[in-house]
């Protein structure tokens, strides 16, 4: 009847290959898939995010070069998210790098899509959206995927897209809403990172309660001798950001 419909996809080399079926009344007529529903349907209980949430709120011109779902694991230790783990032990205890952007899962249309594991603690902003009558999105809020552009740029890009989705998405920013994510995160160095990204785009949010939050972490840096650390972390910049501490572009 044409109800089910294949979605060729390409596995890595000597991967599970992955099979994709769509059942719907149009499966038939060669309608284009949206990367976005593979994911979801790739990992169901996942949550889709990095670069794929940049691209999902518009917030770059750019071509998406990956896309990104992440598996939820339970809260570890915490370190600085400044810290960027690239490599892992192999089953022979030697250590071997790893593909910093995530396990490799499939290709379609010649774009690699990712499996990353994320800690839940640094993920409180998820929501849900639907984006066809067949399909719901688990995704990051947009206040979320900026906050996760400071942590990890390269799976969202690399700095000229992270750059741009601030440039972009701060005028689309709830202020509350991205407090009540820093205050679950707990990072002292991501909170610095937005003070010094919203300096930087010369973003305005003295009178909302992110300003306030920001206004009473600047008063504190003022007592505290903190190394500095980079606004995107894995990169180094040129300039020094004297009041967050950090080095900008």
């Amino acid at each position: 009847m044409g109800w089910i419909h294949s979605i060729k996809v390409q596995s890595p080399n000597g991967a599970e290959l992955t099979d994709f079926l769509l059942l719907d009344m149009e499966a038939g007529k060669g309608e284009p898939i949206y990367p976005l529903e593979l994911l979801q349907a790739y990992l169901p209980d996942g949550v889709v995010c990095y670069f794929s949430a940049i691209n999902y709120y518009e917030l770059t011109t750019q071509v998406v070069a990956h896309h990104h779902v992440a598996r939820l694991n339970p809260p570890r230790a915490k370190k600085s998210v400044e810290a960027v783990d690239t490599t892992e032990p192999d089953l022979s205890g030697e250590t071997v790098e790893r593909n910093p952007l995530g396990t490799d899962i499939f290709h379609f249309e010649d774009v690699g899509y990712y499996l990353n594991k994320r800690d839940i603690s640094l993920v409180p902003g998820i929501q849900f959206r639907v984006v066809s009558p067949r399909c719901w999105l688990r995704i990051t809020t947009l206040e979320q995927t900026l906050l996760d552009a400071l942590m990890q740029p390269v799976r969202c890009g690399g700095e000229a897209v992270v750059l741009e989705a601030w440039e972009t998405g701060v005028k689309q920013i709830d202020a509350d809403r991205m407090v009540e994510h820093l205050a679950k995160i707990q990072r002292d160095d991501l909170d610095r990172r937005v003070g010094a990204v919203l300096e930087m785009i010369g973003a305005d949010f003295a009178a909302s309660t992110l300003g306030h939050r920001l206004n009473a972490i600047r008063e504190r840096l003022m007592t505290q001798d903190l190394p500095e650390i980079s606004l995107l972390a894995g990169f180094e910049f040129p300039e020094r950001n004297n009041t967050w501490k950090v080095r900008t572009p």
